[in-house]
This record gives C-alpha cells, structure tokens and sequence, in this order.
C-alpha cells in the first residue's frame, strides 16, 4: 500500500537518498553594535552567522561581509642566498659634492 511516508522515495529529491539540507553560513563584520545569533555583538567582530541574517544585516549597513586576509609569505634571506637588501642614505658608489658651510653670521 503507498503511504505519504512510503511515497517520499517516489518524488524527485525526496526520501531516504537526500541528505539534509544544511543552511550556508557567511562570516560578516560588525560595524555598529547590534545583535546578532540572538547574542550582541560589538563594533570589529567577525562572526559566522547563517547567510539569511548575514544578508538582513548587511542591508540594514551593520554588517559587510568579511574578507579573510590572504596569507602572503615573507620571503626569507637563506632561499634568496645572503642578506637582505635594505635602503641607504647614499647610493652606493656615489659621492657627496656639496661643500659644508659654517654657521650663518645674525
């Protein structure tokens, strides 16, 4: 006999070989104190909240949405083979011309 429980695996997307849906998260940051995940939440914070009230606050301009900061390596001295190159006051290998003056006479 078909039953509305027994009928769920005959409908497209229904029944036993779906998985339960999960509701998508968006990390957000706070930029005026409000409530978020019915908890307050502080001017700065990031939180992951579910995507729907993410949105509702990004609208209402107490939210954008968090960027995650790209991890970029320093570069190391030993791989590039010796020392690090640093800004001097003079260029290498070029002299000064200017002549020293004495103290202007008042």
């Amino acid at each position: 006999m078909l039953t509305a429980e027994t009928g769920q695996s005959l409908i497209k997307g229904r029944g036993a070989e779906t998985a339960p849906l999960r509701e998508s998260v968006m990390k957000v940051q706070i930029v005026r104190d409000t409530v978020a995940g019915k908890k307050p939440v502080f001017v700065g914070e990031v939180v992951e909240l579910p995507e729907l009230e993410a949105r509702e606050l990004i609208v209402m301009k107490k939210a954008v949405v968090f960027a995650e900061p790209a991890f970029i390596p320093s570069p190391s001295p030993e791989k590039d083979g010796g020392e690090i190159e640093t800004a001097d006051l003079k260029p290498a290998g070029v002299e000064t011309t200017a002549k020293v003056r004495g103290k202007r006479k008042e």
